[in-house]
């Protein structure tokens, strides 16, 4: 009995075994051919059986730091030893996910050299040294075989200091020639402001020289201090540091410490600064801009005492905003450039910041002076949000391939359906006394069930050909010859398959970890700007992909504006643009205008082409391209998750669409659809002096300021550029500030259109000098649109200033008006200005008469 029971416990028990066995096999199959995908190699070499030809090491390289989530840089050493040329690859592995960056290269013959590349560092990890894998594959081939170091069983590595994020890094390039190291001011004022705006002073050093071509070397820093009197000398840095600052980066470049040639290879032919002369002194007043409110600036200047004197630069300004001034003269002035500032300084940097009494822990040598916030802002503000999401780009590319990726809930829907009719019949069966039945009732259920997922399956696949919709963003200041434009790729493939994607423009499709599929991506980099991916494979169906992408359209982008009777006139130079459509200008208040294009270079744009709120274009029918792209449009113009709005100075916005991409994909029958929005700044030029001309205010900035008593409406939002419904009454002062090419200015007439919604309220309209406002009208239960002509006389002592003001006052409810009892519902109490159009006719004068 005992026996019997004992054989009866050892036979399942041995089955388990079995079936244990076959599935670790199983499993060490699947990891061992996972393995096999994730890194090629396949060999050891030992070191007594590897090649002398070839020497090349791998490090660091450019910002010699990095940031998780961002493109960063490697050099490496090349060194042929041999009389004959060879060729080699090098591949970094710097990041979780299977993602591989290599470069090919050919070596001649007794030649060394340092040759760079951008990496993607992925993945989520703690502050501290990383160490990047490397692999050397000598005939430029990828033959599976593992080459270690002399006297190494792991494969080669390098360490690099990083950090999570997500704030980058603070970059300086010092002059090589200076030997003053223990005395860089500018080295400690960048260290100052950074501890004043974030509380860090870490700050990574590099050279010029040592940047590559590629914009991308330099993503890991949020802020840049250019220090290098010889900036000129390195074009690849140039370069770089150009396209950086397009998407997004911010510089420091002090025109006193490293000249006028330096600034002029950054900012273009259409550097927007004479120099005239230098002056010193021994006690300095800072002026801050007359047009920063009182409420945030109250510190309007500041006095500096020097042992020895003071230099700095006579220079005029012909574009940007003035942020500091010495005796009229502009020492700090704040420049856009594409997505990026640049603060330009013409005095010693030392100026700037005091020594602290008392220094704290860690803290910097220097503190900022007084009023320093808008300086400050425009440095070391995080990096800009991208202006087209991701989500919307999908979205479009989605709606012109002409189907939709089922989401979660749609998979949701179709997994429930089985489950949910089996419950429901199963127990109605049950209930029946037919529980038999269940026998064929099930896979009939499951056949049914799969119904709808085939339908949806089949749905997808008959979307036919091959197609890549790609959206970009192309943003650059004027003078600019070699232009980001950066935006998304969307690709749908019927069947599965390896993208055959390259580029030959520096442009870089990014492809992004998956930790679900341990494969590897490589991106192979066959020169200074052609690359290509190995191995970037796709399911079925429609995927998108972020782009880098660098255009060289053969010429400089520019536009400049001016103004006559009928209002704005531009002359657009934007080479390589043939299909453009929907001219657009935005600027710094609520209001959009359409743009008619009157010849291939001629713009205009009047009082008759202001656009209702929420529009992009005045067609009485819109178009099915026009739909498609009113959600790239809003997503451009979303306030949401940035710190400033968009965009920072007048700009005309554009679309252009074609066949051809940046990217090569090698297919035959890929049908490509290209839409790219242009924005270009303007750049104004004095209209001729006493001819008359209409000035409209979506060319004006506009803001909320405080009134006589005090107090600041509520009724517009300067951050999000936006009218706000309210309740209670308020009263709201306008100031505009007339473009600076218009001044001074003289008002010969003057008149608002107001989009008001204030039933059973009184509005009063006020305009101008800010300490002096005349009472323009009086209206009673507004509704509509209103027009108001304001006298012109009252404007005239703010137009001396390059100002206009408006005051709207809105009153409660009058009393004995209906309510909500007594209409016998509710009533929204709220009223609203949905739009304010000011047009002020004059001309432009050289003198303000007295």
């Amino acid at each position: 009995m005992i026996t019997h029971l004992r054989s009866c416990c050892v036979r399942p028990y041995s089955l388990r075994s079995f079936v244990g066995l076959l599935l670790t096999v199983f499993l060490f199959a699947l990891l061992k051919n996972a393995a096999a995908d994730e890194q090629p190699a396949a060999e050891t070499i030992p070191p007594e059986k590897k090649s002398d030809k070839m020497l090349m090491m791998v490090r660091s390289g450019a910002t010699g730091r990095y940031v998780f989530g961002r493109w960063g840089a490697v050099t490496s050493s090349v060194r042929n030893l041999s009389e004959d040329a060879q060729t080699g690859l090098m591949v970094v592995t710097p990041s979780s996910g299977g993602l591989q960056f290599a470069r090919h290269l050919e070596v001649p013959g007794r030649t060394s050299f340092d040759t760079t590349w951008p990496v993607l560092v992925t993945g989520i990890k703690p502050d501290g040294p990383v160490d990047f894998r490397y692999l050397n594959f000598p005939g430029g081939k990828d033959d599976g075989t593992i080459r270690t170091r002399l006297g190494d069983s792991e494969l080669p590595s390098f360490a690099v200091l990083a950090s999570d994020g997500p704030l980058g890094l603070a970059g300086y390039i010092p002059d090589p020639k200076d030997e003053r190291k223990g005395e860089d001011y500018l080295m400690r004022l960048t260290q100052g402001l950074r501890y004043q705006k974030l509380g860090l002073t870490g700050i990574a050093s590099f050279l010029a020289r040592d940047i590559g071509h590629h914009a991308d070397c330099l993503d890991p820093l949020d802020q840049l201090t250019i220090g290098d009197p010889d900036l000129a000398g390195h074009p690849m840095a140039v370069d770089a540091i150009q396209a950086w600052l397009q998407r997004g980066g911010r510089a420091l470049v002090p025109l006193d410490q490293i000249g006028e040639e330096a600034v002029r290879s950054l900012l273009g032919d259409g550097m927007p600064f004479t120099v005239i002369g230098e002056s010193s002194s021994n006690t300095i007043q800072l002026d801050l801009n007359e047009d920063y409110p009182v409420s945030q600036f109250r510190d309007r200047s500041v006095i500096r005492e020097f042992d020895e004197p003071v230099k700095y630069l006579r220079m005029l300004p012909g574009a940007g905003e003035v942020i500091w001034s010495v005796d009229s003269w502009p020492v700090a002035v704040r420049l856009p450039v594409g997505r990026g500032y640049v603060v330009v300084t013409a005095i010693d940097p030392h100026v700037f910041v005091r020594e602290p009494q008392q220094l704290e822990n860690g803290a910097a040598a220097w503190t900022p002076i007084e009023s320093m916030r808008r300086f400050l802002d425009t440095l070391f503000e995080p990096r800009a949000t991208p202006l087209v999401t991701q989500e919307a780009a999908a979205s479009h590319a989605a709606a012109f391939v002409g189907y939709s990726i089922p989401g979660r809930g749609v998979a949701l829907l179709l997994l429930s359906i089985f489950p949910v009719a089996l419950a429901v019949i199963g127990l109605r069966m049950v209930k029946q006394s037919h529980g038999e039945r269940l026998i064929w009732l099930v896979p009939a259920l499951a056949v049914v069930s799969a119904i709808p997922a085939i339908l949806v399956g089949q749905q997808i696949r008959n979307v036919k050909p091959e197609t890549l919709v790609e959206t970009r963003v192309m943003m650059a200041g004027a003078g600019a010859s070699t232009i980001v434009s950066d935006g998304y790729s969307s690709i749908f493939v019927p069947n599965p398959q390896d993208l055959p994607v390259s580029g030959d423009t520096g442009s870089i499709l990014v492809a992004q970890s998956d930790g679900a599929n341990m494969s590897y991506h490589r991106l192979v980099w066959d020169g200074a700007i052609e690359n290509h991916w190995e191995k970037l494979n796709q399911p079925a169906g429609l995927k998108t992909y972020p782009i880098r992408a660098v255009a060289n359209p053969g010429g400089q982008y520019r536009l400049t504006g001016t103004f006559d009777d009928q209002g704005f006139v531009g002359r657009l130079q934007a080479p390589g643009i043939r299909n453009a459509s929907d001219f657009l200008i935005a600027g710094q208040t609520a209001d959009r205008i359409s743009v008619r294009r009157v010849d291939e270079s001629t713009l205009r744009a009047g009082l008759e082409d202001v656009l209702d709120p929420g529009q992009f274009w005045d067609s009485t029918i819109v178009s099915e391209q026009q739909l498609q792209r009113k959600q790239l449009m809003e997503s451009v113009f979303d306030f949401r998750d940035r710190l400033e709005a968009f965009p920072p100075t007048e700009s005309l916005l554009f679309w252009e669409s074609s066949e051809e991409s940046l990217l090569r994909f090698d297919s035959d029958n890929l049908r490509i659809h290209q839409n790219t929005l242009v924005i270009q700044p303007i750049q104004w030029v004095p209209p001729v002096a006493d001819s008359p001309i209409t000035i409209l205010s979506p060319f004006m900035s506009m803001r909320t300021v405080e009134t006589a008593t005090g107090g600041i409406g509520g009724l517009y939002n300067n951050a999000r550029r936006m009218w706000m419904p309210l309740e209670s009454s308020s009263t709201t002062l306008l100031e505009y500030l007339l473009p600076s090419a218009c001044r001074p200015f003289v008002v010969d007439s003057a008149q608002i259109r107001i989009s008001i919604r204030a039933g059973g309220r009184t509005l009063k309209v006020y305009c101008g000098d800010r300490q002096n406002l005349t009472l323009a009208g009086t209206y009673e239960n507004p509704l509509g649109e209103l027009t108001v002509d304001l006298p012109a006389e009252p404007c005239q002592a703010a137009a001396r200033n390059g100002r206009f003001y408006l005051q709207l006052e809105v009153s409660d409810v009058t009393t004995g008006t209906a309510d909500s009892s007594s209409l016998g519902g509710e009533q929204d109490d709220n009223y609203s200005i949905s739009q304010c159009i000011v047009v002020l006719g004059g001309r432009r004068v050289e003198a303000m008469p007295e």
